[in-house]
């Protein structure tokens, strides 16, 4: 493999103004390394959300981490904020 590579997209569930579009990456060297990448949008109240990325160690159950969590970014149900933010 020449890189990280796209294993799933998930776009922005219609269902939920919350969620952000996300996909999944995969890194082969021989093991198999994950990436989740969030892309930036707006949540339901019309605040830009930022983009972020989260990344796992290899195996089976990695990769169904990465995909469930792509899978709550996509559905509003997973995100980041900063420490700030958090009162």
């Amino acid at each position: 493999s020449a890189g990280w590579e796209e294993e799933r997209a998930y776009p922005k569930s219609p269902a939920d103004g919350d969620g952000q579009p996300a996909r999944v990456m995969v890194f082969a060297a021989p093991a198999r390394f994950y990436r989740v990448e969030a892309k930036a949008a707006p949540n339901s109240c019309g605040d830009m959300q930022p983009g972020f990325t989260l990344q796992t160690g290899s195996g089976v159950e990695m990769e169904q981490l990465a995909h469930a969590m792509a899978r709550a970014i996509a559905e509003g149900m997973l995100g980041i904020h900063e420490q700030e933010d958090l009162g």
